[in-house]
């Protein structure tokens, strides 16, 4: 609102009838049938596939974003308040109960709570600063038990979100101003190189490969120097390694570490990989058998098996690995079932995860 009180924007807003706004920016999933339908009363047993999923794993960030129209006569600053509401049921589910058992609305629950002023400097030329950035995006909140957040937290939390949402040259950058408020050779600056190097390697797919390869090289052999033996510094300082066909050296880093973490699965995924590159059949297959010791539903290691066995003449084995791929592998029905719904809902698109560059404007997760 502007500073007269006038509401510019109000998204995700449940009404007094108990239903939520369309558009809302909203943490859950929602499951649909053969028909494209969503489960609202948890007959859970007709699920065919999840529309979308917009959980939080832990250690990870979301970022929500909302463009506000400011007319020419608002008065400065404009307050943007920022709330987290936590809700058990929804309208469609306590309608249905309602048929045979009286209940009222589910209430709703204030989690967390923040505000945050958009004064004349920001609007001037379309600019902001990288600290006026940072307070907007990340001010401090107002929590039942309060614990502040440093400013290293929050961009290292906003290059997380723009990480998962595919934007990978804005999470580099955000990476970077963290970087540049890490303490020198402290756990913080490694941890943030290494998140650079990531975002880098993603970034080579969009931009001048050389150069984001060069930049994820520079910040990985800065986290090393920091510890030689940092098990994620390693790990994609061997892909870096793959993608520049330097395969002898990306296999001491992976086959190192798949000896000091034996029940780590990516490894040994990406050890199948190289023993592919390398026509180390034997070995790929060895690597594949023990990444599904370790996930028995690795849809990647069951398609792979599928191939190494038929060469192998191991034609049992091959017709048993290829019969587990089919039952995990992508359901195209539920794919178009899947489409079909968001198309029927555009209002999901703008809290869709997607990038300005991209080939399919729903997305894929990284």
């Amino acid at each position: 609102m502007d500073a007269d009180g006038n509401v510019l924007l109000h998204s995700g807003e449940v009404r007094p009838d108990g239903v939520l706004d369309a558009s809302a920016h909203a943490y859950r999933s929602v499951p649909i049938d053969n028909h494209s339908e969503p489960i609202t009363k948890h007959d859970i047993w007709n699920t065919r596939t999840t529309a979308f999923d917009r959980h939080i794993p832990p250690g990870r960030a979301d970022l929500g974003r909302f463009e506000v129209p400011v007319p020419s006569t608002a008065k400065l600053p404009i307050t943007v308040t920022a709330t987290v509401n936590y809700r058990r049921f929804t309208k469609n589910f306590t309608d249905w109960v309602n048929r045979d058992t009286a209940v009222g609305l589910a209430p709703v629950t204030e989690i967390v709570s923040t505000t945050s002023e958009l004064n004349s400097t920001l609007f001037a030329g379309g600019n902001s600063t990288a600290s006026n950035l940072l307070q907007i995006l990340n001010p401090e909140p107002r929590t039942l038990n309060p614990k502040p957040y440093t400013p290293l937290q929050k961009w290292r939390a906003y290059g997380v979100a723009l990480f998962d949402q595919q934007q990978f040259e804005p999470a580099a950058n955000a990476f970077q101003e963290g970087l540049k408020l890490a303490a020198k050779r402290s756990p913080e600056e490694s941890a943030l190189n290494i998140d650079l190097a990531m975002a880098a390697l993603r970034k080579e797919r969009v931009g001048s490969s050389q150069e984001t390869l060069v930049l994820a090289e520079q910040a990985l052999n800065r986290a090393l120097t920091l510890d030689e033996k940092q098990p994620r510094a390693r790990f994609f300082r061997a892909i870096l390694n793959i993608k520049r066909f330097r395969y002898s050296e990306a296999l001491t880093d992976l086959d190192a570490l798949s000896q000091e973490f034996p029940r780590d699965r990516q490894v040994w995924t990406q050890l199948g990989s190289l023993y592919l590159l390398q026509y180390r059949d034997a070995d790929a297959k060895n690597a594949y058998a023990k990444v599904l010791e370790i996930d028995p539903d690795d849809t990647e290691a069951h398609m792979k098996l599928t191939g190494l066995y038929w060469r192998f003449g191991m034609f049992d084995a091959a017709k048993h690995e290829q019969k587990k791929y089919n039952s995990y592998h992508s359901d195209n029905v539920a794919e178009t079932l899947r489409r079909g719904y968001l198309k029927s809902h555009p209002e999901l698109f703008q809290t869709w995860p997607w990038r300005e560059i991209g080939d399919n404007p729903i997305g894929s997760q990284p």
